[in-house]
């Protein structure tokens, strides 16, 4: 340690120099010879963990994530319908040829007959749904009779033609078109749009209905009190006024450069400037999809990083200024503070080849940490006059920067182990940048040139303690009261909760004296300190965005919270495997109003279902020659020849996928497909294997969901003579919201375990240094820390969830730097003024990191607000403990 600490000034340069030289090198190389762009990630999804699955179902997913996480609605809304295609067709014409997007539709050709016509007479034998195989099967005579009973009530959309008398053309489009409109949203084609109309109220007409029944002095009472108020009366006046309003749907899957939602120049930004511009007092927009929300916190974070930025700093500044009363500190300060965060940026992108921006959100945290270190050297710069220069002001206090730098890089990379980009990014970005500011300050500030004249700090007389003051006796006293109270606290609600909950719950046994009261039901009804992760806590929709989201799912009536993974060794595999799920899923929703999904396998069977209705179609040749006859065509031959050509003409996915279409009338509906497809059909993944996603509407009952994954893949075992096991399965159940909050809670259980590792590893490492006295005052901070933080939450019914656990972890490296500084200064047992200048400091390192996370504790997005508030609750204990601990006479 003294050989470290007595290096030269010159060697500490160099070591600066290699250190930051060499991470800004790898930067641009990898900017400039690789060809990559700063990418600053704004997407909430990928702030988020990856559920827990097989290397290749997560992959799957997170495929599957990145396609819809880029889906885009448009709802115009008129109350004339000609009025609001054309708005709609405005506002197409304008996005359609937009880099932003990689796909924009308005327009419906899947509604269109004649796109159909090309792709139904290659494959019609071929594409017949299930049940007209079983009913030709069953009866082929049977068949033919409804068929020629079709024909003879004129109720068919295509021509009879030789080569299709049994009308197998019109049964294939007609099974495509149904499957179409009940597998997505709940909107229609009219006039070649997807469309839906409702009623509603115009704010005019609930004015003039309120008028009829209320008096004047309450006409300003909104729709809900009204109704509360009045009841069926208001209800019957607003009926009478009730309006149309038709709303047309623009669907979009936004482009790279569309989906890069941390720059001003997005698609989301597009779409509502082009949409303001075709607003009038008729015709309104709503919007849906993850980029809306993605685009409203990244905006959130971005302002927060200015807000937060610009407190943290001015208040550093007033602060150096009052101290210092020197423009030096100031200037340096700034300027170390500025290069750790450039270099924690570049590691960051070094390591992840992108930052998020909630990582700097929370790395602007480094103001009020990387401070600590300029503090700790400028007022032994300014003030302590035993050390006349740089190299001795780092020899004094190079031990004490030194551990506080180790047992907080320590907790830092604890977090790499937490399978979670974010938090790992946060780890690498706060790790490089603290170990930046600590180069700084022992190997650049030393050769700032000390002031002659005036080496003293006034102000830290303010840490002299009284005579009468007993710092043994009173140190003793309150730290044991804080460990008194946070742990009493704990018990007190402990107690208090389960009283309260135990009535909740006799209250429940005697309203449902015939329920099963279940183990499960009574951890949900009792309130106590657990782990408890919920997504939707984390990020609250408000204000327009969630009017949008109201508007719209009742417009849309699409909500796929959960989906199928299929796999399989080859894409007919796949199909199969596919078609069995599909089968179950359409029985098991039978006459659900919401039951319906969309796959591959609708429009594009497996090879085994299409020989099937190919073997169908055969059935019926006996039969031909009756039908033409019958029709009044010459022959039979024409259907038998035609029959014959599409033997072995099979629709492959393959061909679907793997080729490149132009845009000619014949291809126009093999590229539809293939556009409304490609959300579902994933291909060939890198293990190997294909896979496939059936996406319901909406997930009508979880459990059965993923009890019906798990039989159809054992049945798939059974057929295939295999084990069951779970490298086996080919069917998965993922529901998204669910999985991500259980895979929270593991991480934050990990985190917690995590806690007592770094517990043992800076026990150890303090034991090298310290007695055994010192060492056990020095790590029973970290513990106080845990017991205060999780009074406070549970007094205060803040959810012990993962963001707020990992503010624990960081804090343990944080609030240990106090007591490490102060024992330090004690070991000295110094007599002079200068023994003052450590508290102080330590005083001032506290006030500037509290600024900086009690400013993300002010935030309004919840895992920046419980990170701060974590770390702000923890600083706040390990300074006060510091500060009891401290036995010098000052």
């Amino acid at each position: 340690m003294i050989k470290i600490s007595s290096l030269s000034n010159k060697t500490c340069l160099k070591i600066w120099g290699i250190y930051h030289i060499g991470i800004t090198a790898l930067f641009l190389i990898l900017l400039l010879i690789g060809k990559r762009s700063i990418n600053i990630d704004a997407d909430l999804f990928n702030m988020l963990p990856k559920p827990v699955a097989s290397e290749a179902i997560s992959a799957a997913d997170e495929k599957l994530t990145e396609t819809t996480g880029q889906n885009v609605f448009i709802l115009v809304s008129n109350p004339e319908f000609d009025e609001c295609k054309k708005s709609a067709e405005k506002v197409y014409n304008q996005l359609k040829d937009s880099p932003k997007f990689k796909r924009l539709t308005l327009y419906q050709d899947l509604s269109s007959f004649s796109s159909m016509q090309s792709l139904v007479d290659n494959y019609k034998f071929h594409l017949l749904n299930e049940s007209v195989v079983q009913e030709i099967n069953e009866d082929p005579e049977m068949y033919q009779m409804k068929t020629l009973e079709e024909i003879s009530t004129g109720f068919f959309p295509v021509s009879v033609t030789e080569d299709d008398p049994f009308l197998v053309s019109n049964s294939v489009m007609s099974d495509y078109l149904a499957k179409a409109k009940n597998s997505g949203t709940k909107m229609t084609v009219r006039d070649g749009v997807m469309a839906s109309k409702t009623e509603y109220l115009p704010l005019n007409q609930m004015l003039e209905a309120a008028k009829e029944i209320i008096p004047q002095n309450q006409i300003n009472l909104s729709r809900d009190e009204l109704e509360s108020l009045y009841g069926e009366k208001f209800r019957e006046e607003c009926k009478k006024r009730l309006s149309e309003k038709h709303y047309i749907m623009i669907q979009g899957v936004l482009s790279q450069e569309g989906a890069a939602l941390a720059s001003k120049e997005n698609a989301v930004v597009q779409i509502h400037k082009v949409c303001d511009e075709n607003k009038d007092g008729k015709t309104n927009f709503v919007f849906s999809g993850t980029p809306f929300h993605s685009y409203k916190s990244s905006s959130s974070a971005s302002r927060e990083i200015t807000v937060i930025s610009v407190i943290s700093l001015t208040v550093v500044l007033v602060i150096l200024l009052l101290i210092f009363r020197s423009p030096k500190p100031i200037f340096w300060s700034l300027i170390s503070i500025g290069i750790s965060i450039l270099i924690a940026i570049c590691s960051t992108f070094l390591v992840f080849k992108k930052i998020h921006i909630l990582t700097l959100v929370f790395g602007t945290s480094l103001i009020g940490s990387c401070i600590d270190y300029s503090l700790h050297f400028f007022i032994n710069w300014k003030a302590n006059t035993d050390l006349q220069n740089g190299q001795q002001i780092r020899n004094f206090m190079f031990k004490g920067l030194f551990l506080s730098l180790v047992s907080t890089v320590i907790c830092y990379l604890v977090l790499l182990f937490a399978p979670f980009n974010l938090i790992k990014q946060m780890a690498i970005f706060s790790t490089t940048g603290i170990i930046s500011t600590f180069l700084t300050a022992v190997s650049v500030y030393p050769f700032i040139k000390i002031p002659q004249t005036h080496r003293r700090l006034s102000i830290s007389k303010i840490m002299r303690t009284p005579k009468w003051y007993n710092p043994k006796f009173v140190g003793r006293i309150v730290v044991t009261l804080m460990f008194v109270l946070s742990i009493g606290t704990i018990i007190f609600f402990w107690i208090l909760d389960e009283k309260e909950q135990k009535k909740k719950i006799a209250a429940f046994k005697e309203q449902n004296p015939d329920y099963e009261f279940t183990e499960t039901l009574q951890d949900k009804l009792i309130r106590k300190l657990h782990i408890n992760n919920n997504l939707k806590n984390l990020y609250k929709m408000e204000g327009e965005i969630l009017e949008n989201e109201k508007e719209a799912g009742k417009i849309l009536q699409y909500n796929p919270s959960g989906w199928f993974i299929i796999s399989g060794n080859t894409p007919e595999e796949v199909l199969q495997h596919e078609e069995k799920v599909a089968s179950r899923l359409k029985a098991f929703n039978e006459g659900k109003e919401r039951g319906g999904f969309m796959c591959t396998s609708i429009f594009v069977p497996s090879i085994k279902k299409q020989k099937e209705s190919y073997d169908a179609v055969g059935k019926l040749i006996p039969y031909a020659e009756s039908q033409v006859e019958f029709l009044g065509f010459d022959s039979s031959e024409s259907f038998i020849k035609s029959y014959a050509a599409q033997k072995d003409k099979f629709f492959d996915v393959r061909d679907l996928f793997e080729k490149d279409f132009d845009s000619t009338e014949e291809n126009q509906m093999l590229l539809t497909l293939k556009n409304l497809l490609g959300n579902y059909w994933l291909g060939k993944l890198p293990d190997g294997k294909y896979y496939s996603v059936i996406l319901p509407v909406s997930v009508t009952n979880q459990p059965a969901y993923k009890q019906m994954a798990l039989d159809i893949s054992n049945e798939i075992c059974d057929e295939l003579n295999i084990e069951k096991t779970e490298e086996n399965q080919n069917v998965f159940f993922i529901l998204k919201v669910a999985d991500l909050n259980k895979e929270l809670n593991n991480l934050t259980f990990t985190v917690l375990v995590s806690l007592i590792l770094v517990f043992v590893v800076l026990f150890v490492l303090l034991k090298f240094f310290y007695s055994w006295k010192q060492t056990f005052k020095i790590t029973s901070v970290p513990v106080l820390i845990v017991l205060v933080i999780g009074a406070f939450f549970y007094a205060f019914d803040v959810p012990l969830e993962f963001f707020g656990v990992t503010g624990m972890i960081l804090v343990f490296g944080l609030g240990l730097d106090y007591v490490i500084y102060m024992i330090e200064n004690e070991k000295r047992n110094e007599e002079s003024e200068n023994a003052r200048l450590e508290p102080f400091a330590i005083t001032l390192s506290f006030v500037t990191t509290a600024v900086s996370f009690g400013a993300l504790a002010l935030s309004n997005f919840m895992p920046v607000h419980l990170i701060g508030l974590s770390i702000f609750i923890g600083l706040t204990t390990a300074f006060m403990s510091t500060f009891f601990y401290q036995r010098a006479e000052l």
